[in-house]
């Protein structure tokens, strides 16, 4: 797959990552941003995060993640990285990623691929790996959803010593109550033939 790479740095966190942007630009043949001399940084950040958000409603992006954790990332992450397919018309966007950058590693807040690409996921990690060892850090890490999980254990992602995990609450158990109702029930029946012979006795003892 033939392929180009989009970086666009939140303006929010330009100041905090001069030198990560630094080492992207010489490193890497990327379209960085913010441009100089394409304005408002702001403006530029804006323009990338409805681009993402266009590509997420007309393709296949993105399943099964929760809609307000995807806003949130693409507004928040220090940077959002576009993955474009060259050889497509109008350079159509196979995948992108959120990312923050801590002091020893990078946090992969947000991937998404589109379904229709096979091996975009692969060729993101591949990069974001080449892009920690040009930063000198040590590690990439992520918080992956179920289905996922499969997929990132291939790729060499393991689990630290604390990994967040789920169990559902078991539902209340209600049968004792319908057991008590079967046992009035049951009750009523014997009681009935029962005031019937008593009936029946009385009645005797008349005549």
């Amino acid at each position: 797959m033939d392929v180009h790479f989009i970086i666009s740095f939140n303006d929010k966190h330009v100041d905090r990552l001069k030198s990560t942007i630094k080492t992207i630009e010489n490193e890497f043949d990327y379209d960085v941003y913010p441009k100089k001399y394409l304005g408002s940084a702001k403006e530029q950040h804006q323009s990338v995060q409805e681009t993402i958000k266009r590509a997420i409603e007309t393709n296949d992006f993105c399943e099964g993640i929760d809609v307000k954790f995807k806003n949130d990332s693409i507004r928040d992450a220090d940077a959002i990285i576009l993955m474009e397919d060259v050889k497509t018309r109008n350079r159509r966007i196979c995948g992108f990623c959120t990312v923050i950058f801590h002091k020893d590693y990078i946090y992969l807040d947000l991937i998404c691929a589109n379904a229709q690409t096979k091996g975009s996921g692969t060729i993101m990690l591949e990069n974001l790996d080449k892009m920690a060892n040009a930063l000198l850090l040590k590690e990439i890490k992520l918080s992956s959803v179920t289905k996922a999980l499969a997929f990132y254990v291939k790729k060499n992602f393991e689990c630290d010593s604390l990994c967040p995990m789920t169990r559902p609450v078991t539902p209340r158990v209600t049968k004792r109550r319908t057991r008590s109702l079967s046992k009035e029930k049951s009750n009523k029946k014997m009681k009935t033939p029962k005031r019937k012979k008593r009936k029946q006795k009385k009645d005797t003892k008349k005549n």
